[in-house]
């Protein structure tokens, strides 16, 4: 009883926890990365210097250099600009795209900011017959042409001779590359069964729920609800859930389809069902002492790590638990409830919410709105690649 009071107290404030407190689960390089960006707020600003990207600088390339240097006091400005023209992830995409043209040209004696036909030309005829990857191949015009238009180099590269060649060898490496695997089904029962057995039987002693569990169950019900990815989620911290009584707003702070960082409002809505998105929710925020909304100002990541003291599990309000502990308890999860793991991921409980929206009849337009998509064409590709999908079409041709 002892311990209960105080698991109920120490739950409802926040514990500033620090190295000496035994961590339940292993600090690994890719958390401490991830603790750093949660510490940071997920802004999405480049901390420290600013420069250019691709070894690029402000003094070599053409009117870039001449604005710097006729007005100083804008360096910083023109840095800044130049160092994020697109999303971080599109730029660190290309990245490895520009590297690997930029040693080509090393190598060759090319001038690697200044490309010429014969250049390009060169260089696919040696991507080709290295039998480079459909992959990097998709790459190469989008990150090259990104490198010249920030060098101010020329502009007729892609010459439709160019093009024709690009096509090509996209065209010789789609037919060496091996079928996408989708990630696997899941059943809708499966993940109501999940929620019966690990959070419904413990909704009046919140504490005897298995944390681990927990954390899992809490986060594929939000991507079911909420259509969104497991680094979207990732993102998410306590103050970016508000509490609107008969129903939660959720803002995704950061996320692919959200370049610009204006944030994405989707709403979990109560309902009648074991499985009540705005229920479990709540649970997850009582037990771990969290706090709903902007006023709250609560950092806490949603997705935290579970520090453990002397028996008793806490949520750390800073750092954020790694992609691969997110994978390894989903997949012990799921074998818990008997089921095949190999192919089930994050992603498999996104596509199971898309595919029930529109199996029940909701216009694309507005699960796309829901998913927060541009465009109806996106949603359409979770219900079109569903197994399901594929047998009830197959079943209504006239026969």
């Amino acid at each position: 009883m002892i311990n209960r009071f105080l698991q109920n107290i120490m739950a409802e404030f926040y514990w500033d926890l620090t190295g000496e407190v035994a961590a339940e689960e292993e600090v690994t390089a890719d958390e401490t990365r991830d603790g750093a960006a949660a510490a940071a707020g997920h802004s999405g600003e480049r901390r420290g210097s600013v420069e250019p990207p691709f070894g690029l600088k402000t003094g070599d390339m053409a009117v870039v250099g001449e604005v710097v240097a006729e007005h100083p006091e804008l360096a910083a400005s023109v840095q800044q600009l130049l160092a994020g023209p697109l999303a971080d992830s599109t730029m660190k995409g290309y990245g490895g795209a520009v590297k690997k043209f930029q040693e080509f040209c090393s190598q060759q004696g090319y001038e690697y900011a200044k490309p010429t036909e014969k250049v390009m030309i060169h260089y696919l005829a040696s991507l080709n017959e290295a039998g480079t990857s459909f992959a990097v191949l998709c790459q190469v015009r989008p990150a090259v042409q990104l490198l010249m238009d920030l060098a101010g180099g020329p502009e007729e590269v892609f010459t439709a001779r160019v093009n024709r060649m690009l096509e090509a060898a996209k065209r010789r490496a789609a037919e060496r590359k091996e079928p996408v695997k989708k990630a696997g089904e899941i059943k809708l029962e499966t993940l109501k069964a999940m929620v019966e057995k690990h959070i419904t039987p413990f909704e009046d002693d919140i504490f005897r729920i298995n944390v681990y569990w927990l954390r899992t169950i809490v986060r594929v019900v939000v991507e079911y609800y909420t259509f969104c990815r497991l680094a979207d989620y990732r993102h998410l911290k306590a103050l970016h859930v508000e509490d609107r009584g008969g129903h939660l707003e959720v803002k995704f702070p950061k996320s692919k389809t959200d370049q610009y960082h204006r944030g994405n409002v989707t709403v979990l809505a109560a309902n009648e069902s074991g499985m009540c998105p705005v229920k479990i929710v709540r649970i997850y925020f009582r037990r771990f002492g969290l706090r709903f909304g902007q006023e709250q100002g609560d950092q806490t990541p949603l997705h935290f790590r579970i520090r453990r003291v002397g028996g008793l599990c806490y949520a750390d309000k800073k750092y954020l638990a790694s992609e691969s502990l997110a994978r390894e308890e989903l997949q012990a999860l799921l074998r818990d409830m008997g089921v095949e793991t190999e192919k089930v991921t994050d992603k498999s409980f996104k596509m199971l919410g898309v595919t029930e929206t529109l199996q029940a009849g909701v216009p694309v337009q507005e699960v796309a709105l829901h998913g927060r998509w541009r465009t109806a064409e996106m949603p359409l590709r979770y219900k079109h690649n569903s197994d399901r999908f594929k047998l009830e079409l197959a079943a209504k041709i006239p026969h």
